[in-house]
């Protein structure tokens, strides 16, 4: 593989395109990505596996019920990192969220609103999550490695169809964007790969205790991973027993079956035993559906979302609500056809060998599509990317097909083209697609540092948190007024804090006020950046039959635990009487 600095450049390409997409979606905005992340953050903060019940909504849902060993994997990698912000990552949501309904024009595309808190250099929550996506874009590109590896072994004089191979799985849209999200798929996408890099090597080379033991490894790991990842065991189980029954080896393919059964046993029997006594089955689907709405179709009704399968193949981003233009997909299936007819064309050509390498890809996209189709039948919606187990083996037969109908001459020009073109449609997605679907949910008051324009500039100090730079009032009716308070974050607090506008009678009883979260209650301050500057505006009504006369504003904020004031300081570091800043000049009320 040292040799092979194709496979390099493909991998780079891959990584770039993937901190595009990592940057062009904000936390949670991937599909069920808040829900995998729960499951790691619980495991991280040294809490014990959850128990699911049915219709029970939880921050992990139906993500409770997975194989944990992904998550296992990334709380490991992010145990020391401070997520005690978590909760303000999920407290901005969308009030009209359309998931899974890409065509509704009126619907927001996000599910929560984002904050600066979210921005680079990342901390807390935040840094967590990009460290998972991070360590899944690593997995990604182990698949893509282990892809290129799979043509290789199976076509060692066909260079061309393993660097196309490579080029077809890196530069989907669709893998790229699962690939940079925290989604079990992506280990299960590697051990899918893996696998079928194995059982092309037994399949050439033949058995071994060496090519035995990984195997067993990998099978144990696929079981612990996701429910899916069966479907891969049971894809190296019949091609295995084919090879064996080809060669006469039932022996070998015995000792096989005992290490692989042993291992799975021994490695992930708990879970699935977990399961039974928790649950009364080891697979409890049932559960699962109570947190999806499911449907019910037959075989025929699955295979007439043909096109709603491809599309999602290609990429359904964000909550399976973003898309590419049509003509992407339409483009993407007019070479999907063309792959199939230059597969048939191949394996004509070569009807006397095909045999010793066609079976592998072949009977892995089979099951992983079947497993996929029948899945369909219940679950809420098409789903490619559950396919993408098997996407080495996918890539391989459309890059057999695709050159098989190319002159031999012409076959590095056409793989260097078509990657170099799926490579520029990739790196285009997240600009094109993505990113402009959350402009709407970006939100990003103005810092201190662009200036302030206020009425009345006054400088007090709110605690360590928050400073007072000034104030405007607006008299909008004989009754009533505006009060803009001018605020510039300080720092971060976990707090939430509730501003509290009063105004005061010459005696200092309360005439009328008005208490909230900052930005008509859209900016808590839990989510707060340090530098920001909040234009807080306040509205007071004075009731009718009120007395003429001078009367006071004053400001404070008060922590909604303990209803405590923070301490208030002026200018020059005094404490402010009962914590309460006095607003000037005086506001004058007459009948």
């Amino acid at each position: 593989m040292r040799q092979q600095n194709i496979i390099v450049v493909v991998v780079v390409i891959f990584m770039i395109c993937g901190l595009m997409y990592d940057s062009a979606t904000p936390l949670f905005e991937g599909l069920d990505e808040v829900w995998h992340y729960a499951m790691v953050k619980r495991l991280a903060d040294g809490e014990s596996l959850p128990v699911v019940e049915p219709g029970v909504d939880t921050a992990w849902r139906q993500e409770g019920l997975q194989p944990p060993l992904y998550y296992a994997i990334l709380s490991a990698a992010t145990n020391w990192v401070d997520t005690s912000d978590y909760a303000s990552h999920r407290m901005l949501t969308s009030t009209n969220l359309t998931i899974g309904l890409p065509h509704d024009e009126e619907g927001e595309k996000f599910w929560y609103y984002h904050t600066r808190s979210e921005d680079f250099p990342y901390r807390n929550t935040a840094l967590a999550v990009h460290i998972g996506r991070w360590i899944s874009m690593i997995m990604a590109a182990g698949t893509v490695v282990l892809s290129y590896g799979l043509a290789r072994e199976l076509f060692p004089r066909w260079n061309h169809v393993a660097t196309l191979t490579a080029a077809i799985v890196a530069f989907n849209p669709g893998f790229l964007f699962v690939s940079n999200q925290v989604n079990n798929d992506n280990l299960t996408n590697l051990l899918g790969a893996a696998a079928a890099m194995l059982m092309a090597r037994l399949w050439k080379r033949g058995f071994s205790p060496y090519l035995s033991i990984w195997m067993a490894l990998l099978c144990s790991m696929l079981a612990l991973t996701k429910l899916n990842g069966i479907s891969i065991i049971l894809a190296l189980a019949i091609l295995t027993c084919w090879y064996a029954a080809k060669h006469h080896m039932w022996k070998q393919y015995l000792h096989l079956v005992l290490i692989c059964g042993a291992a799975i046993a021994l490695i992930s029997g708990w879970w699935y035993a977990r399961n039974v006594v928790l649950y009364g089955s080891p697979f409890p689907m049932e559960i699962h559906r109570s947190f999806v709405t499911t449907r019910s179709l037959t075989f025929l009704e699955v295979l007439k979302q043909y096109w709603g399968y491809h599309v999602s193949y290609w990429g359904v981003f964000g909550l399976s609500n973003v898309l590419l233009p049509t003509p992407a997909y339409q483009i993407y299936a007019f070479f999907s056809w063309v792959a199939l007819a230059g597969v048939g064309i191949w394996t004509w050509r070569h009807r006397r060998t095909a045999h010793r390498t066609l079976p592998i890809p072949v009977v892995l996209v089979a099951i992983m599509l079947l497993s996929t189709l029948y899945w369909t039948r219940t679950a809420p919606g098409p789903a490619g990317r559950l396919s993408y187990p098997a996407i080495g083996a996918i890539s391989l037969l459309a890059a057999i097909g695709i050159l098989s109908i190319v002159p031999r001459g012409w076959q590095g020009y056409s793989s260097a083209l078509l990657a170099s073109i799926m490579a520029i449609v990739a790196l285009v997605v997240p600009f094109m697609s993505i990113r402009p679907s959350y402009e709407l949910a970006m939100l990003r008051p103005p810092l201190a540092s662009d200036g302030i324009t206020m009425q009345y500039p006054l400088e007090a100090y709110l605690g360590d948190v928050i400073k007072l730079a000034g104030f405007d009032v607006t008299r909008t009716s004989e009754y009533d007024m505006l009060v803009t308070m001018h605020w510039v974050v300080l720092s971060r607090t976990d707090e939430h804090l509730i501003v509290f506008v009063h105004l005061l009678d010459s005696d200092g009883i309360l005439v009328t006020g008005h208490d909230g979260v900052p930005l008509d209650s859209m900016y808590p301050s839990e989510v707060w950046s340090p530098g920001e500057w909040l234009a807080d505006t306040h509205s007071l009504r004075v009731s009718e039959g009120f007395e003429q006369g001078e009367y006071q504003l004053v400001v404070g904020m008060y922590r909604f635990v303990d209803q405590q004031r923070l301490r208030a300081k002026d200018s020059e570091g005094r404490k402010v009487l009962h914590d309460v800043i006095p607003l000037l000049p005086r506001i004058t009320l007459s009948d």
